[in-house]
């Protein structure tokens, strides 16, 4: 009995073994599982045609502004705030009264987003491209912690038999389910708002770099090997363009 227990406990982590990749399948679609109980608002795809009326969201004023061939977000501005010698001066704006929206860009008149282009690149213009509509904040969180689950398992596996030679099975998957849970992908669905759009985007492409460049590692064929840091550098690209 004391033989059948050492050798289920202590069974090593196979990446050939059909079993063993079995159960790292199974982990990762019960964290996937996972983003949808920890969401805190409600998903859905919002309506949208150039020249229309705009949701205040910051990711879709901003594919508004691309679809109107413009840089500058169709914000009103206060001529106040306009008039203004240090618009971002709170004591200027209170004495004068003028009216801004918070969390913006202002320069010479425009309002401008600096947020990341990313979310706009790899989420908005493929559901825009397929259906015609935008996916609103809580949508957008709920694709990126998908994708961040998988992307930041795949870097862990990466990482794992890079650097350890024969891991346990068990601690192997315990520790795949708390790295993705320590990771704060849940926070972000719960939270779902912009700045967690930003977060999660930016922890999909930093794990997808990671497991591509550590893959690239074990990699014997060159022209794999090559492949897969070409894709590495633009994960890392698109890491940067999160925020």
């Amino acid at each position: 009995m004391k033989n059948i227990i050492n050798k289920i406990f202590g069974a090593k982590y196979c990446p050939e073994s059909i079993i063993n990749n079995v159960l790292f399948l199974l982990v990762v679609l019960i964290l996937v599982a996972a983003c949808f109980s920890t969401m805190g608002k409600e998903p859905e795809l919002i309506e949208y045609e150039v020249g229309g009326r705009v949701p205040t969201d910051i990711y879709i004023r901003q594919f508004d502004a691309w679809q109107k061939g413009q840089i500058e977000l169709d914000l009103e501005v206060d001529r106040r705030l306009a008039a203004l010698e240090n618009p971002y001066d709170p004591a200027e704006r209170r004495e004068s009264g003028a009216a801004y929206s918070w969390d913006y860009a202002f320069f010479d008149g425009k309002y401008y987003s600096y947020f990341g282009i990313a979310p706009i690149l790899t989420v908005h213009a493929p559901i825009h491209a397929f259906t015609g509509k935008l996916p609103n904040i809580p949508l957008s969180c709920l694709i990126l912690a998908i994708a961040a689950v998988v992307t930041t398992a795949l870097a862990y596996r990466e990482v794992v038999l890079r650097f350890i030679k024969k891991p346990n099975l068990w601690l192997f998957l315990l520790g795949l389910a708390g790295t993705v849970c320590a990771s704060g992908v849940y926070l972000g669905v719960l939270c779902s708002d912009m700045y967690y759009v930003a977060v999660l985007s930016a922890q999909v492409y930093s794990m997808a770099f990671v497991a591509l460049a550590v893959r690239s590692m074990r990699e014997e064929k060159l022209w794999a090997r090559m492949v897969m840091l070409v894709f590495a550098a633009i994960a890392l690209t698109l890491t940067v363009w999160s925020r």
